[in-house]
């Protein structure tokens, strides 16, 4: 019986690719059944698997095997591409008959007991050749092409017939009639089902892993897993698959993204185009979660011995050529040529074997950690051996070492789809932002996080006076009734325009544009150092401090100054696309802490964060109560809103901290697109450097004692008879006369409205008597 079914599938023909004789279907395995005979290692293992899977069945099981049927076979849930209209995956529910599920799990165990090197224990990060694991997370299969269609043909029987259910209801006959027309298709290019071979067979479990981070199948045409395990008996776990625009369709954003999850119900199969679409799945945080999964090809079904490491269009058709020309000589025998072991990387999966040995954490890898370009790490860290870096922190489920982690401790999918966000965090407690596809929290796999192991995007908990506090600042001094003023009366200012507004509390703010992204966001700034002074009067009523001392010591900096606080506020934005860096280069020395003030009822403030370019980014909510910490060269940009139909508007404060030295002096100075301070004052950012924090605790925000000495003075002579222009003349009197329009307070002044009750201004000459802050005068960089 088995054989006849054998036979039955091998008389198909697979369609000519690239005017290679393929064949037929099973050619490179149906002498294993003539002969009886599977020889590995020398030693021929057919008899022990057959007789294996029939011990390890009851025997009513094993009998039924040939005349399980799936009935109820049917189609389900589909899932459409958004940006093509096409289905990309089928459900077919009840797919597989149970002894059939027994019969593989059968074959799999006995696999692994006679021939245990077919199961390994895959980290995603190496197959595809990376230096060390992003957090890429993989599974634990069992290779079982050909052993399947040798030992189990009523199974290939009755997966050939939920492929066909699933062909038919996606109406994937249209993509075959397209591809046939398109030479350019011949890797990928979707054939018939009848024209299909077996390219890998898996039986498959997540032991090692929590997770499988989004990928494609490359040379596969169809991929169909079937659910061993139901919903129910694991936590966590989602299939997820994801379609993206790439300019298809020009309604959506040209790297719109759309994702779908689910979880098949036990024997239902889960049928989809692998090889063209990235797909996944998410942490399992209980339970056991079980997969047959098999993707085919328009090749014949590959040899014994080979793997998914090595089946590749290249070493296919390599093979099949050999085997062509062997067997015109040799009529009727099996194909005695090698199967080429080159992985699709290259190199041997010998070569690939060896190269990843087990390593204890990246402090004993010679090869460092995880490089980015145009960043030094190694350099870096070894500079700041003290820094605390994000796979140091808190953990959160059981890894693959045996460590413990607390997935409740973060919030759930529907609250953050995209990151692993703590449900609390104490005032002053930093956590990385870290993805939630990506959180193989091993200790030896630490990149997990959304820059990398020692990245610089971290969530921070906020003193809850904080909030407070800005809410009292703007209440007084009427920031929230010219945020509408301009967004819904006056309009946003132009490209490159500065307008300037005294509030109701006497201070002087300027109002901005950045860019020319499609939004009305609008930079309210500092105007002088009067408004700067009063801003960091509401960090030290609001105890910022903490906030300052935690990065200070987690990113192992010597001083921290406040460079500017200011306040960003938007009404709507429907293509978000300014994903950008602040500072190119500042790492380790430049952070932009996000303090959301208002965010309209009802509504949710989102925020982008990126580290692998706009294709990747992925979106978290503001909260009041934690503020996002980013480093100089942490990608980041505002998500979508729309607050217009009240005449609303969120509102947040950025607070811009750096660790200034003689070195980055003047990049963190020539940053400045405010009017205040001026672009290019080093010897503003100079006076003030450590000022709030230092390492070794003599400097705080709490007990400041303000900048060093400016002695301020004019550009111009003539400034005293124009100050009438200062607040007209933004670009021009203004900035040519500091002194005259308050740009800079007097040092005098300074001391005498700010730090009446201190022992008076710090010394210069105590640091560096050389320095420009300790000369007679201070005038604006120009």
């Amino acid at each position: 019986m088995m054989n006849t079914i054998v036979w039955t599938l091998a008389v198909l023909h697979l369609a000519s690719t690239n005017a290679l004789d393929l064949g037929r279907r099973d050619r490179f395995w149906r002498h294993h059944v003539e002969q009886e005979s599977l020889v590995f290692d020398g030693v021929d293992h057919y008899h022990n698997i057959q007789n294996c899977i029939q011990e390890n069945m009851a025997p009513e099981e094993f009998q039924q095997i040939s005349s399980a049927k799936s009935d109820k076979r049917k189609a389900g849930k589909k899932v459409v591409d958004p940006y093509t209209n096409e289905n990309i995956l089928v459900v077919v529910e009840q797919a597989i008959h149970p002894v059939h599920v027994k019969a593989v799990q059968s074959l799999a165990m006995c696999v692994r007991k006679f021939i245990p090197s077919l199961y390994e224990s895959r980290a995603m990060y190496q197959e595809m050749d990376m230096e060390t694991d992003p957090g890429l997370g993989g599974n634990c299969p069992t290779h079982l092409a050909p052993l399947v269609s040798i030992f189990l043909p009523d199974v290939i029987a009755e997966m050939q017939l939920t492929l066909n259910t699933a062909y038919r209801a996606a109406g994937w006959q249209a993509i075959v009639s397209r591809d046939l027309e398109n030479e350019n298709k011949s890797e990928k290019r979707l054939v018939h089902p009848d024209q299909v071979g077996i390219r890998a067979s898996e039986h498959l479990t997540y032991t090692d892993f929590p997770s499988l981070a989004d990928h494609d199948d490359g040379a596969t045409t169809y991929t169909m897993n079937f659910a061993f395990t139901g919903g129910d008996d694991y936590q966590g776990g989602e299939f997820f698959i994801k379609a993206r625009n790439k300019g298809k369709n020009k309604n959506f954003e040209h790297n719109d993204v759309h994702v779908e999850y689910l979880k098949p119900n036990k024997f239902d199969a889960v049928v989809f185009l692998g090889g063209r679409y990235l797909h996944g799945v998410n942490e399992i945080t209980g339970g056991h979660r079980e997969m047959f999964s098999t993707e085919f090809w328009p090749y014949p079904d590959t040899p014994f011995g080979s793997t998914l490491w090595s089946n590749t269009p290249a070493n296919i058709k390599q093979y099949i050529k050999q085997c062509n020309e062997e067997q015109a000589q040799n009529v009727g025998l099996p194909c005695t040529a090698m199967f080429s072991d080159d992985t699709a990387y290259g190199g041997s999966l010998k070569d690939v074997r060896s190269k990843y040995s087990p390593i204890d954490g990246y402090a004993n890898d010679p090869r460092g950690p995880p490089t980015v370009k145009g960043i030094n790490r190694t350099k870096d860290d070894i500079e700041r051996p003290n820094r605390i870096s994000p796979s140091e922190l808190k953990m959160m489920y059981v890894d693959r070492d045996g460590n413990l982690f607390d997935p409740t401790s973060f919030k759930s999918r529907n609250e953050e789809p995209d990151f692993l966000v703590p449900k609390t965090l104490q005032p002053g407690e930093m956590q990385p932002i870290r993805w939630r596809e990506d959180k193989s929290l091993s200790n030896l796999n630490p990149n997990h996080a959304v820059d990398g192991p020692d990245g610089e995007t971290f969530v921070i908990g906020f003193p809850p006076e904080l909030h407070r506090e800005f809410l009292t600042y703007i209440a007084n001094n009427g920031m929230m009734r010219v945020a509408h003023q301009i967004l819904y009366k006056e309009g946003r200012p132009g490209k490159g325009e500065q307008r300037l507004y005294t509030l109701d509390d006497g201070e002087k703010w300027t109002a901005m544009v950045q860019g020319s992204w499609k939004t009305d966001m609008v930079w309210l700034d500092p105007g002088d150092e009067s408004t700067f002074e009063s801003l960091l009067g509401v960090l030290r009523r609001g105890g910022f401090d903490i906030v300052l001392d935690q990065i200070g010591k987690n990113f192992d900096l010597n001083g921290l100054m406040i460079q500017g606080v200011g306040a960003i506020f938007l009404s709507k934005y429907d293509q978000p696309k300014n994903i950008h860096v602040d500072i190119p280069g500042s790492r380790g020395s430049f952070y932009n802490i996000i303090l959301p003030v208002h965010i309209p009822a009802g509504h949710d403030a989102i925020f982008m964060l990126s580290d692998r370019g706009d294709d990747y980014k992925g979106q978290i909510k503001l909260d009041p109560n934690v503020g996002i910490v980013l480093g100089g060269e942490s990608r980041h940009g505002t998500g979508k809103c729309d607050y217009k139909a009240n005449e609303d508007f969120r509102l947040s404060f950025a607070i811009y901290v750096a660790d200034i030295n003689e070195e980055n002096v003047d990049l963190i100075a020539s940053d400045a697109t405010s009017l205040w301070p001026t672009d290019g004052d080093s010897n503003w950012f100079w006076a003030q450097r450590g000022r709030l924090w230092t390492k070794d605790g003599k400097n705080s925000l709490k007990h400041d004692k303000g900048r060093r000495p400016l002695n301020v003075q004019d550009l111009m002579e003539q400034c005293p008879q124009l100050k009438d222009q200062c607040d007209i003349d933004l670009k021009g009197i203004r900035l040519k006369c500091p002194k005259t329009c308050g740009l800079y307070l007097e040092d005098d002044l300074y001391y005498k409205k700010f730090f009446a009750d201190t022992a008076g201004p710090p010394s210069c000459s105590a640091d560096n008597p050389q320095h420009p802050t300790c000369l007679n005068q201070h005038t604006a960089a120009m």
